[in-house]
């Protein structure tokens, strides 16, 4: 079984019982394809995507998978859940969506202009997005207050790396240049951009992915010059971070915050979690 599928597994059953010292192997099929990403809003519906337009639902905590036909082909990730009953799924060229938990899709946006390359939703209507030219292949800031069925592509490019918001006003974006790693931060919903956070390229950070956790909590992975894992912490809005793992040499991929203080993150060949808002990380026991 490919490798991916075994972390996303994983994610799946850590999401399903948090206090579980020991991952059960839970297989998504009928499936068929390899697995991107998969999620569950509650103890026992979720959904999971994959290659070739891969979909499939599940509601009895992932023992069981209908597959669902997504009216595409391309290759589908990230999922977001705006609330109990609707979802985003994010691919290549745009968004689909769900009303039901799953079960029945639709096309949300596409755009001939745009690669999506990460999207935050904070509340059901309200979203924000990085959107890279697909001639150019420079990355805008983007924002919809439609669920994401339009949206309003801010002027300026940037070397954007990714974005969180916890509220429709404040959220962070992270910048990768060539000779800097910078944190921005919004308070006017993307309006405007304060840089609160900064180190140099050849310093110690590299980082990839944010998210946020409870109140003025944020999360941040990357790698270190050993291409080691690096997991970061702010309690401050972003405004200072703190090294709270460091080990493996594995790049780290997803990071995702469930309940606001158990934070999974993980790449292909690892899995990592914390039930203490990041104090402590473990990897989980698998019984396969």
């Amino acid at each position: 079984m490919n490798t991916k599928i075994l972390t996303i597994i994983s994610f799946l059953i850590a999401l399903m019982d948090i206090n579980a010292q020991q991952v059960l192997w839970l297989n998504p099929q009928p499936f068929g394809e390899i697995v991107y990403d998969m999620d569950l809003v509650d103890s026992l519906h979720g959904v999971t995507t994959g290659k070739n337009g891969s979909l499939a639902w599940t509601n009895d905590g992932g023992k069981h998978w209908t597959s669902v036909t997504s009216g595409t082909e391309r290759p589908l990730s990230e999922i977001t859940w705006l609330n109990a009953d609707e979802v985003i799924v994010r691919f290549d060229t745009g968004l689909l969506y769900s009303a039901d938990q799953g079960q029945n899709w639709t096309l949300r946006w596409h755009s001939p202009l745009y690669y999506v390359i990460r999207v935050s939703f904070p509340t059901p209507i309200i979203g924000y997005a990085l959107l890279k030219d697909r001639v150019s292949g420079a990355i805008y800031r983007a924002r919809t207050t439609d669920g994401g069925q339009n949206w309003n592509v801010f002027a300026q490019p940037g070397p954007w790396a990714d974005l969180t918001f916890k509220n429709a006003d404040t959220g962070i974006f992270l910048a990768n240049a060539s000779d800097y790693y910078r944190v921005y931060r919004t308070t006017d919903g993307g309006t405007s951009l304060e840089l609160i956070w900064e180190r140099p390229q050849d310093s110690y950070y590299a980082p990839s992915r944010c998210a946020w956790g409870n109140g003025d909590t944020l999360f941040m992975i990357g790698k270190n010059k050993q291409n080691r894992t690096l997991i970061l912490r702010s309690v401050d809005n972003g405004a200072s971070w703190t090294s709270v793992h460091e080990g493996y040499f594995d790049i780290l991929k997803i990071l995702k915050v469930k309940n606001k203080r158990n934070i999974f993150t993980g790449g292909i060949h690892l899995v990592l979690i914390s039930h203490n808002s990041g104090s402590t990380w473990k990897k989980p026991t698998m019984n396969i």
